[in-house]
């Protein structure tokens, strides 16, 4: 018997793609336009992708058009989304977790998902697991945070759309290989581009320079801090 991509009920990976940018956005719009705190907005948008994932995947009809359906759908919301999110100057400054802090939730959100996996079926694959700690790392940039995600999507859903028409002809193994080839078609010219782009490399100079000049003052405060204190047991 095949393995296809309806059998990992297909429609739900594409219709979940909508709940993951809804997550990245709700992240930014509460936390930047309403001044909520960035922690409680990661869990409340988490909390919303799975309630709205458990309810959709057992609502969502189980037929050949509801690919077709779930795809043409998805595609022009990303496709507005990332036309309405143009690129921005942002500090780009990052705040890594200790990792202390990183396993702990990590393994809470992987329980969780284990747990709640009959419910939420196909929409579990694309749960932010990774985007529930990057939403606080990259706080300060989360506009281009949403960016990126929206333009990974559309790449992605290109690739979902040459495996389910390449699958049942040549088989799952070959419809992924030319599924990986033109995401990958598409995913390095567009790197090129962003990375090209002047407006880009200035913004990237300018966070370099930001976290330079934090890390001088930072290291100019130990180094004064450091020279007061000898001389204090000096004189003392």
């Amino acid at each position: 018997m095949k393995t296809t991509v309806q059998d990992i009920t297909d429609k739900d990976i594409i219709i979940s793609l909508i709940l993951l940018l809804s997550f990245t956005h709700m992240v930014r719009i509460f936390h930047y336009t309403f001044r909520c705190p960035i922690i409680p907005v990661i869990a409340a948008s988490a909390l919303a992708y799975c309630l709205a994932g458990t309810i959709l995947a057992h609502f969502l009809p189980d037929t050949p058009a509801a690919f077709w359906i779930a795809f043409g759908v998805t595609l022009p919301i990303t496709a507005l989304t990332y036309g309405l999110t143009p690129p921005v100057d942002e500090r780009g400054y990052r705040t890594p977790l200790p990792l202390y802090i990183k396993m702990p939730i990590i393994i809470a959100v992987v329980v969780g998902l284990v747990t709640l996996k009959g419910q939420l079926q196909g929409f579990m694959t694309m749960f932010p697991m990774v985007g529930v700690l990057a939403a606080y790392e990259a706080r300060h940039s989360l506009w281009t945070v949403c960016r990126q995600v929206n333009a990974g999507i559309l790449m992605f859903l290109v690739m979902m759309l040459v495996i389910y028409l390449t699958q049942n002809r040549w088989g799952l193994a070959m419809g992924l290989g030319f599924g990986w080839c033109v995401y990958m078609l598409l995913l390095v010219p567009y790197f090129m581009a962003v990375t090209n782009n002047p407006a880009v490399v200035a913004v990237m100079e300018s966070n370099r320079q930001w976290i330079g000049s934090r890390a001088c003052r930072c290291l100019f405060r130990s180094i004064s801090r450091t020279t007061a204190a000898s001389r204090s047991n000096k004189y003392e």
